[in-house]
């Protein structure tokens, strides 16, 4: 009887210290959400006894979240995460995930990884999407470089994880590092993901978009490459002036500047 009440109090106890570390924790956390707040138009929304705070904020008038969590497991070697996630949902899909012994699995099966014939990008990304021209137009050489390097920066002798998704469960991007004390790093690493969104977001709203075919003058130069545009040209839905097709989705956009399409980029 008495070991069984000793238990008890020992699982409470274990319980009490455990909270109290956390809430002592999350306090200085609490205090840099408060102050990036501001910054993208959000607000920090408190967190319970199994989750921390988090910072609801809002891009283009679309809703998104920044979380994040430690890792509790070890005691030597600092570990956790950090995601971020806006609220808006596309029908097509894409994965980018660390290359690792599961990518190696899917490719011995016939799995098919997209390539971009950049060496630093896809030794270190295995990429999959149900729209593989839709996916190189998300992912530039600019932001191919951010997210590597985003993936080897310093910590110990360990890389980190860093995957990208987009399609029915939103924009996310997710790292294996707690970026909540390093406000520039996490900046960087919010920033990446909205450049990303409103790649998602240009590229659908150029898809839906109906233009008069009297719009694209016979003989006018597409502003990427500077050649004639002939054939199947691409208006921009803004200011109507003809690219290419695949030079609107290797700039990632309009190429006119003081374009409305172009000022909504980061």
């Amino acid at each position: 009887m008495w070991g069984g009440f000793l238990l008890f109090v020992l699982v409470v106890a274990a319980i009490l210290y455990f909270s109290l570390s956390q809430h002592r924790g999350q306090r200085p956390k609490a205090v840099l959400l408060s102050s990036l707040a501001g910054r993208w138009n959000g607000r920090v929304r408190k967190g319970g006894f199994l989750n921390g705070d988090r910072l609801d904020i809002q891009v283009d008038e679309v809703a998104g979240e920044i979380t994040f969590g430690e890792d509790l497991k070890n005691e030597f070697v600092p570990a956790g995460w950090t995601r971020v996630r806006f609220d808006w949902r596309s029908d097509r899909r894409m994965r980018v995930a660390p290359e690792g012994f599961e990518t190696r699995i899917r490719r011995l099966l016939g799995g098919a990884d997209i390539e971009f014939d950049d060496p630093a990008f896809d030794d270190r990304f295995w990429v999959e999407s149900s729209h593989p021209g839709w996916a190189r137009g998300l992912l530039p050489p600019a932001t191919r470089q951010a997210l590597v390097r985003l993936q080897w920066a310093p910590r110990g002798d360990y890389s980190d994880v860093l995957t990208l998704d987009v399609g029915a469960s939103g924009v996310s991007l997710r790292i294996s590092r707690i970026l909540i004390d390093n406000p520039d790093a996490l900046g960087t690493f919010v920033e990446l993901c909205i450049s990303i969104l409103r790649k998602a977001r240009g590229f659908a709203e150029v898809e839906g978009v109906v233009l008069e075919a009297a719009v694209v003058q016979a003989g006018s130069a597409c502003p990427v490459c500077g050649q004639e545009v002939a054939g199947e040209a691409l208006p921009c839905p803004a200011c109507r002036t003809p690219h290419h097709r695949d030079c609107w989705r290797y700039f990632g956009g309009c190429a006119i500047f003081g374009c409305q399409t172009r000022m909504r980029k980061p």
